[in-house]
């Protein structure tokens, strides 16, 4: 795969203006974790399955980070709008 400078460039301006955006509003970036103990809590949507080195368990690649907002806001005891550019994973065709 070829990617060009010019289109990176593209993608951190399109980056830096929904940045722009949010901020702009007074919205607070966050960032959660990719990779989460708990599966989706979508029956229709198959998570990625890991292990990790030292636990018994099965950790799972986060499909949407909603519930995790939704800890993070419970967790903060206050309304404060956030967002988040995140990268998440579906176990499932394009």
């Amino acid at each position: 795969m070829v990617v060009s400078i010019w289109t990176l460039r593209q993608g951190n301006r399109a980056m830096q203006a929904a940045r722009a955006f949010f901020d702009g509003r007074g919205y607070l970036e966050v960032r959660t974790r990719s990779l989460r103990g708990t599966t989706a809590t979508d029956a229709y949507i198959e998570s990625f399955r890991t292990s990790c080195v030292g636990f018994p368990d099965p950790f799972y690649l986060q499909v949407s980070p909603e519930y995790a907002h939704k800890i993070f806001l419970a967790s903060i005891h206050c309304e404060v709008p956030i967002y988040e550019v995140a990268r998440v994973f579906r176990n499932e065709p394009s």
